[in-house]
């Protein structure tokens, strides 16, 4: 094996061995989250469907790796009547093309009759995927929301609104800053985005 096959080689390992690093923490904020929701009363198993992972399946060119993953919580004691409501999601965005780095993301999703849909419904209202979803906020606003098209009303028939704040995936490296952005995604689907603006405060900083 020539010298450049081998440097080629190296330095695909690296990166790989670099996003399996990657991955592995964020599994560890994934699993940590998935607490937080349980301790406040949330039952993460119970999002309808809206929790998941969007990866490729197909062609590598366009769905290289894993994108985004996701999970969506109801309250315990009312997950099994809930007909209509607001739900808090948390989730791992990795890569689209446009965000400067991976994210972290948390906030609420508005639903009717009953929450369904996938973690490619977050996609598509965090990115414009395929026009589904129309974001009715600037793009530097800390809160963001995304609205269904009629596209994404016939796809999309159960969710009426996504809201939601993103911080660089690399700053959220303590479990009580991790613990607040699961209560700010709780409160946010109670009706207030106090906790929410709060974390601003501290990212800005």
């Amino acid at each position: 094996m020539n010298s450049d096959v081998t440097r080629w080689q190296q330095d695909a390992r690296a990166a790989f061995s670099w996003i399996a690093g990657m991955y592995e923490q964020a599994q560890t904020l994934w699993d940590d989250a998935w607490r937080y929701f349980t301790e406040a009363g949330w039952d993460p198993n119970m999002g309808g469907g809206l929790g998941g992972i969007a990866m490729s399946q197909s062609d590598l060119s366009d769905w290289p790796f894993i994108y985004l993953k996701l999970l969506a919580a109801l309250p315990k004691e009312s997950a099994e009547e809930a007909a209509t409501g607001t739900l808090p999601v948390f989730g791992i965005f990795f890569y689209d093309g446009v965000r400067i780095g991976p994210v972290c993301f948390a906030g609420s999703v508005k639903w009717k009759e009953k929450p369904s849909g996938d973690h490619w419904a977050l996609y598509e209202a965090l990115t414009g995927h395929k026009a589904r979803f129309r974001e009715i906020t600037s793009a530097d606003s800390w809160i963001r929301c995304a609205q269904p098209t009629a596209a994404g009303i016939k796809k999309r028939p159960s969710i009426d609104e996504v809201r939601w704040f993103e911080l660089p995936l690399g700053g959220v490296s303590a479990a009580k800053q991790l613990k607040a952005i699961v209560e700010a995604a709780i409160e946010m689907a109670l009706g207030s985005d106090a906790e929410a603006l709060a974390l601003r405060g501290d990212h800005d900083k």
